[in-house]
C-alpha cells in the first residue's frame, strides 16, 4: 500500500512525457490524495506541482502560481532542496503551457530551478530546465525586438 503513491507518481510522469495529460492528471491527483491520507509529506509535495501542470494542460487555464510557491517554500523549509528545484522547473513549464503564457516569468523560474538543480547535481532536472529555456529563447528574443 505504501508503494502505490510512488508507482502512481512514476506512472504520471511517464504519461506526461507521452502527452497523455488527462491520464497524467488522474495519476498525479491520486498520488496527492493518497499521500495526504497517509501523511507522506515529501511525496505529496512532489505531486502537487504536477497536478497544477497537468490541470493547465488539459483545461487550458491559468496556472495557480500560489500553489507552486507554497510547494517551493515548504520543500525549502523542510530541507527538500531537490523538490524545491523541481517545483521551480515545473512552475516554469506550467507557465509556458497555460492559457496565458508568460515566457519572461517562466524564464526566471526555469533559471532559478536550473541553478539549484546544478548545485545539487540533479542532471535530469537540469536537462529539462535547459531544454525549456532553449524552447523559449526565441520567444524572448522576439519580444525584445
Amino acid at each position: 500500500m505504501l508503494f502505490t503513491p510512488l508507482v502512481s507518481l512514476c506512472l504520471g510522469l511517464a504519461l506526461l512525457r507521452q502527452a497523455r495529460n488527462a491520464e497524467a492528471f488522474a495519476a498525479f491527483s491520486e498520488v496527492k490524495a493518497e499521500t495526504e491520507a497517509l501523511g507522506m509529506g515529501s511525496l505529496n509535495l512532489r505531486s502537487r506541482p504536477y497536478v497544477e501542470l497537468t490541470a493547465a494542460l488539459i483545461r487550458s487555464t491559468r496556472v495557480s502560481i500560489q500553489e507552486f510557491q507554497t510547494v517551493h517554500d515548504l520543500a525549502w523549509r523542510q530541507g527538500y532542496k531537490g523538490l524545491a528545484a523541481e517545483a521551480l522547473v515545473v512552475q516554469g513549464a506550467a507557465m509556458l503551457q497555460s492559457a496565458q503564457a508568460h515566457p519572461e516569468a517562466a524564464s526566471v523560474c526555469l533559471r532559478s530551478g536550473l541553478r539549484l538543480a546544478s548545485e545539487l547535481g540533479a542532471v535530469p532536472l537540469m536537462n529539462w530546465a535547459s531544454l525549456l529555456l532553449r524552447t523559449i529563447g526565441p520567444v524572448l528574443v522576439e519580444a525584445g525586438d
